[in-house]
């Protein structure tokens, strides 16, 4: 079996096997008997290696309908880490930076347990979700279906991060972009293997073709225990088994269950997003009840939350300064379809805004009614497809705990607790009709009452049978039951008092009373949006046990 050792100055020299073994021999400490048991050798010895060497170390040539993949060969691997390594030192990343992994993956009960390594880079997927995801149509599928991304179009959101559901993509905080495998393209369009095939001393590793209609009729062969379905995706890594594997295997491998990163750049962005809109809203429904006034200063706050928040999201970007390229990706990204809808909506809500400010500084409104009512219901409708956007692009299925009604009612709820008490506030000081302040407190108290319990059902996902939702209610009572029982007792208590004002057991809110409410309210949801981030666990693909989660 020839082997591609790679020296110091790159250059690739053939060694047999047989030589790889003397070698190690050779190089064992004296202390080591030869009758000592040594599984990494023995196994080694024991590898057939004529059909790997000959298939391994030749690139194959593709006809109409084929593309490349990996073959991962779970009996064959060692656990050396020669691939990590190849990789790394091929495309010149840095240590955290790994596009090519190798976990461990166990299972079986004392003294019959099993334990194997797992070694995965991309999967060059049929139907790639980082493509699809991402705003500035950074990735591209070849025609030798390498999925390969371009660095020089990317803005740094790490949206791909966190719809791939094998965490392949990742973020390069030195470069401030995101990188991943693109399965050496340069080397293999000259006809040679990839860094990590020929690195490899036992073959474990192979690149192949494969007809792309027969696999989608044979994608359980990229199945493996502990890693996400790959249908998900359509991935094309061919994994070979070993077997006889205990039913639990790949259930036991240890994992650190650690929380999220808050984004407190997107914590800003969704709050104060979901607050103008919700302003937005009651802007429109006191502008029907003929409270112009209110409405106006409705629209006045709308618009400055609106634009205070999608400065925010400049924060998150790794190269802010090309943030318009996210508008290129509209056609299919809905993170693209978010800038599109806000943008909109940033513009729209300038118009019914005017007229209070010109008659406050000028003494009269330039803004005709018609025209005003078309503003009203411009950002009406454009703030709400906003608010669904975002929505649309948290719910992947990579995210289990993001992936459901929760993030749909949470996100609306948000609006509607900030868009109540921004309007109760504003009815308050501006002594506006008593029956607004009325509706607007109720409204406050159910949506407070709706908001609170959501992450409730979340921590009562302890028993499912989804693990990222399992471990997302884990993450919740480990970490962050005190700040949760704190944020319930302060949305329930807010919307008591709102209710008991609106049913008149206290009398109406004072002004100070309802800026208090509003300033509360922001706080809770907030922290809401707070724990969304954080108390997620997303799918990936097994990591050694001392590795941890890559960062996203």
């Amino acid at each position: 079996m020839a082997i591609l050792l790679h020296c110091e100055k790159r250059v690739s020299r053939p060694v047999t096997l047989d030589a790889f073994l003397s070698r190690a021999e050779t190089l064992a400490p004296p202390s080591l008997r030869v009758d000592d048991a040594r599984p990494v050798m023995d196994h080694l010895k024991s590898l057939d290696s004529s059909e790997h060497a000959i298939s391994g170390m030749v690139l194959p040539t593709l006809q109409p309908g084929e593309q490349y993949r990996f073959h991962f060969d779970m009996t064959r691997c060692i656990g050396c880490r020669c691939c990590e390594v190849a990789c790394n030192e091929q495309n010149g990343n840095s240590a955290d930076v790994t596009w090519r992994r190798v976990g461990e993956i166990e299972g079986g009960s004392f003294p019959h347990v099993r334990r194997f390594h797992l070694s995965m880079a991309c999967n060059h997927c049929l139907e790639p979700a980082c493509l699809e995801g991402c705003p500035t149509s950074s990735y591209e599928k070849l025609d030798n279906g390498i999925v390969k991304h371009n660095a020089d179009t990317c803005i740094g959101c790490q949206y791909c991060t966190w719809n791939c559901p094998y965490g392949v993509p990742q973020y390069n905080p030195e470069r401030r972009i995101v990188t991943k495998c693109h399965m050496c393209v340069g080397r293999v369009g000259a006809g040679s293997l990839p860094a990590c095939v020929e690195a490899c001393p036992v073959q474990a590793i192979q690149i192949e073709k494969v007809n792309v209609a027969e696999w989608r009729n044979a994608i359980d062969a990229a199945n493996a225990p502990g890693v996400p379905p790959a249908d998900l995706t359509l991935s094309t890594t061919r994994i070979t088994l070993p077997a006889n594997l205990p039913e639990d295997f790949g259930t036991t491998t240890a994992q650190l269950l650690e929380p999220e990163p808050a984004h407190w750049s997107l914590v800003y962005f969704l709050t104060l997003s979901q607050a103008s809109v919700g302003a937005a809203c009651a802007a429109f429904l006191t502008a029907l009840a003929h409270a112009t006034t209110l409405s106006g200063w409705l629209s006045v706050v709308a618009l400055a939350v609106g634009h205070a928040a999608l400065t925010g999201t400049l924060f998150h970007l790794g190269r802010p300064i090309h943030a318009f390229k996210a508008l290129r990706g509209f056609r299919r990204s809905w993170l693209s379809r978010e800038v599109v809808a806000f943008s909109a909506y940033a513009g729209l809500a300038i118009i019914p805004a005017l007229n209070p400010q010109t008659e406050l500084l000028l003494g009269r409104s330039f803004v005709p009614p018609g025209l005003e009512q078309l503003g009203l219901w411009g950002a009406l409708l454009s703030g709400l497809a906003g608010v669904y956007t975002s929505v649309r692009i948290y719910r992947i299925p990579a995210r289990p705990a993001w992936n459901s009604a929760r993030t749909t009612w949470g996100f609306f709820s948000t609006s509607a607790v900030l868009g109540s008490s921004l309007a109760l506030a504003l009815s308050t000081l501006l002594a506006a009709d008593a029956v607004i302040s009325v509706i607007a407190a109720v409204v406050l108290a159910a949506s407070l009452l709706v908001s609170a319990w959501l992450p409730w059902s979340l921590e009562a996902e302890h028993s499912s049978a989804e693990p990222g939702l399992r471990g997302a209610s884990q993450l919740i009572r480990q970490h962050f039951a005190r700040r949760l029982r704190l944020r319930t007792a302060l949305a329930a208590g807010l919307a008591l008092r709102c209710l008991a004002s609106a049913l008149g057991i206290t009398g109406p809110l004072t002004v100070q009373s309802a800026l208090l409410v509003a300033l509360l309210s922001l706080v809770v949801e907030a922290t809401g949006r707070y724990l969304f981030f954080r108390c997620v666990v997303p799918r990936n693909m097994p990591q050694h046990f001392f590795a941890g989660k890559p960062v996203h």
